[in-house]
């Protein structure tokens, strides 16, 4: 296997072979999402580089191999927007909370919402949506923001 030729005397365990094989069929999904077009570029790229020789030529290629698969689309569906409706009561009490909190935080930082979207690198509209308790935060989220304001982010998510 490549790991063990990368890492001499290094095994690779189940867990890493599992986690290989689970990227392998993701890829492989994405490839036959591609337009045939695409799929043939892609195709080609892998090619080439098999027989790449420098390192520049590899990295070049690499890019080019993630900007064909990042063209793959997924299918459209119908959504009914208000699935307000449809969430359990635990959940909107989390949203609330965290957005307060998140408010709070930004206020006693004596900071707009354009200045915690500045320094968060997120957009003003999304610290908006998430002080209105009208969007849920990912994890990457309160990270991004609890980082902006210097705070752990179990002061957002008490969950």
């Amino acid at each position: 296997m490549a790991t063990a030729e990368i890492s001499p005397g290094v095994q690779p365990t189940r867990r890493d072979n599992d986690t290989v094989a689970l990227a392998i069929t993701v890829i492989m999904d994405r490839i036959m999402q591609l337009p045939a077009a695409d799929r043939a570029d892609f195709w080609a790229l892998v090619l080439e580089l098999h027989t790449a020789v420098a390192d520049e030529d590899r990295l070049a290629i690499g890019r080019a191999i993630r900007e064909v698969l990042g063209g793959a689309t997924g299918s459209v569906q119908k959504m009914d927007l208000d699935t307000d409706k449809k969430k359990p009561q635990g959940y909107k009490n989390w949203v609330k909370v965290v957005s307060k909190r998140v408010g709070d935080a930004r206020k006693k930082a004596k900071l707009t919402q354009d200045q915690l979207a500045a320094k968060s690198g997120l957009p003003q509209s999304h610290i908006s949506r998430i002080e209105g308790a009208k969007l849920s935060p990912s994890n990457a989220t309160l990270e991004k923001i609890a980082a902006a304001l210097n705070l752990p982010i179990d002061h957002f998510d008490f969950s």
